[in-house]
């Protein structure tokens, strides 16, 4: 019992009694670090979705194809790392409000293809399974970001 609560005391805050927003965090740290490797691995199938865009040059192309797995990447870390949490939750709920935004733009546009989201393991196709996929991360992000808040006004 002794040692317990020894290591309970020594375990940074975040370690100790997670929140809800803390098991959110890490479910949509999970979900970024899963697709920003996998679009890594394979960028091919980005790299096809992104020229479908005509307001994209070639170079703007290449960049966010080379940007947006790294992104989500650190993102995901810093959503692990519960690193200043305010601005990395409004940051990733920004992220999301842009693949939802994509997405919805992707479906009226009747654009073709998988987007390759989450590399060649999982299909994403334009449609309304993607609108809803997308939908559920924008509205983790935001209970995330909410309840972060509610926590701490509790603690003032």
């Amino acid at each position: 019992m002794k040692l317990n609560t020894h290591l309970t005391q020594s375990l940074p805050t975040s370690f100790k009694k997670p929140t809800l927003s803390t098991i959110i965090s890490y479910l949509l740290a999970g979900i970024l670090a899963f697709s920003g490797i996998a679009k890594l691995v394979d960028a091919s199938g980005l790299l096809s979705t992104l020229q479908q865009l005509s307001f994209l040059n070639e170079a703007m192309t290449v960049w966010t194809a080379t940007l947006l797995p790294i992104i989500e990447i650190g993102l995901a870390v810093a959503l692990f790392l519960q690193w200043k949490p305010r601005i990395t939750l409004a940051t990733t709920t920004l992220l999301f409000a842009g693949f939802l935004s994509f997405a919805v733009y992707g479906f009226y546009m009747g654009m073709a293809g998988d987007c390759s989201c989450f590399g060649n393991l999982v299909e994403s196709r334009f449609g309304r399974a993607m609108l809803i996929r997308n939908g559920i991360f924008l509205s983790l992000s935001i209970a995330s970001l909410v309840i972060y808040h509610i926590n701490l006004r509790k603690r003032d």
